[in-house]
């Protein structure tokens, strides 16, 4: 540093002299005065140039790295979440994937064989879910479609599951059409099936609520669901229970096919995010979060209309806890048949505890509680289920995506009738056990 002042001010100097302004020679005072204004300029322009204020923009003055970052088209393929094909430009996006639910159950049912007088044991593997899809956007990004395959335990072949398209109106509103879930259930509408912490959904799900034959239905919905709002509301007018895989047509005789269906769902968010409200599991939830939600529905039949009805209250506590309570009741009202009016209804209770990264507990109890009037022997069946989720991945990153889980369940009236897909057979009034052991990946 010291060199460079000299040599400028020597430049300095003899410049001036040059110019014939200093008619005598500087005295050494006036040489050391020149030197310090020189030394102070270069410590000026030393500190301007580290103040980020005069760094380059991304813009005007980029880096190489910044304007290549800024200029790359986006890749057409990769890993977000999830697979994904897309052109550069975002308008069309493909993302296809998977998911696979093995099981093994053992069921033991008390006085169930040779007429009531021996325990009867069931057990064996099976292929509970083998799911394909693929969904995304065309277009643009508001419009939306998916595509769902299914094939289940006692299915003969690949069915159509989902099917549908929806256009989003603005950041709330959004309406789609085709073959999915209605707005019934929590259980069944709200969580995916990945997402239970149990084997499979309830009992009372099973009997009360969203039921095999309601799990799909073809129809159009209007969603309210701005993410940043803490209510949501969902209303879905369709063929009924039932519908789905159907045409336009009533049944030829005997006609028993539902002719008109109406299915709505109302939540209301006190704190938290809608993210942790799908989960049944406390792996993944991020805050603390309590909603409360109400659902309907009622289908025309031929012969009868049918009423379900449910209330919600969830709450989770971040990568802590996860509790569900919920009531629900299902009405059957016959015309012109001499049957009388019938009313089921249940309650639920679940909880689960995360305890480490890798492992989770859980336990439930529910109760459905048939119409007294019309079912003569049992009409009360408990349902408690008690488990364990082992999430696997690197301190079980992959969440609900690769786990094992292993429940134990008590039915201590057994069930009304043969539930295969929870693995429960009928045993009216009987002690029934049943372990599950499932392994779930989702790609």
């Amino acid at each position: 540093m010291k060199s460079v002042v000299a040599v400028l001010a020597g430049l300095l100097v003899s410049g001036v002299c040059a110019s014939g302004v200093l008619s005598a020679e500087p005295s050494n005072t006036d040489l050391a005065e020149q030197i310090k204004e020189l030394k102070s300029e270069v410590a000026a322009l030393k500190a301007q140039a580290a103040s980020p204020a005069t760094a380059p923009s991304a813009v005007g003055q980029a880096p190489r790295e910044q304007f290549l970052a800024l200029n790359t088209p986006s890749p057409t393929s990769g890993w977000d979440k999830g697979l994904f094909l897309q052109s550069q430009d975002k308008r069309i996006t493909l993302k296809p994937g998977f998911m696979v639910q093995f099981r093994h159950i053992t069921n033991w049912r008390q006085d169930a064989k040779n007429g009531g007088a021996d325990d009867d044991i069931q057990n064996g593997f099976e292929v509970r879910r083998t799911r394909m899809w693929m969904e995304g956007n065309v277009y643009g990004p508001d419009i939306l479609y998916r595509l769902g395959l299914d094939n289940s335990s006692n299915a003969s072949g690949i069915v159509l599951e989902d099917a549908f398209i929806g256009y989003k109106l603005n950041d709330a509103w959004f309406i789609k059409a085709g073959q999915f879930k209605p707005p019934v259930t929590h259980e069944e509408f709200g969580i995916t099936d990945l997402d239970q912490p149990a084997v499979e959904r309830s009992l009372l799900n099973d009997t009360v609520g969203q039921t095999a034959t309601v799990t799909r239905a073809q129809g159009i919905s209007a969603l309210w669901k701005n993410q940043k709002d803490s209510l949501h509301v969902t209303g879905m007018i369709s063929d009924g229970e039932g519908s789905s895989n159907t045409n336009f047509e009533d049944q030829a005789t005997p006609d028993t096919r539902a002719r008109f269906g109406a299915f709505g769902r109302l939540e209301y968010k006190f704190k938290g995010q809608w993210a942790d409200h799908a989960l049944g599991t406390a792996k993944g939830t991020k805050e603390e979060t309590f909603v409360l939600s109400v659902g309907l529905n009622t289908t025309e039949f031929p012969r009868s209309d049918i009423y379900r009805g449910e209330v919600v209250a969830h709450y989770t506590l971040a990568s802590k806890w996860n509790l569900l309570a919920s009531l629900a009741g299902a009405l059957t009202e016959p015309r012109n048949t001499g049957v009388p009016t019938r009313f089921d209804y249940g309650g639920l209770i679940e909880v689960s505890r995360l305890l480490n990264p890798m492992y989770e507990v859980f336990g439930r109890y529910d109760v459905t509680i048939q119409d007294a009037d019309l079912v003569k022997s049992e009409n009360v069946y408990p349902e408690i289920a008690v488990g364990i989720n082992r999430y696997l991945g690197t301190e079980g990153a992959a969440g609900n995506s690769a786990r094992i889980t292993l429940d134990l369940n008590y039915l201590p009236n057994g069930v009304p009738s043969n539930r295969t897909g929870l693995g429960y057979l009928e045993n009216i009034g009987k002690n029934e056990f049943v372990a599950r052991l499932q392994f779930q990946i989702k790609i």
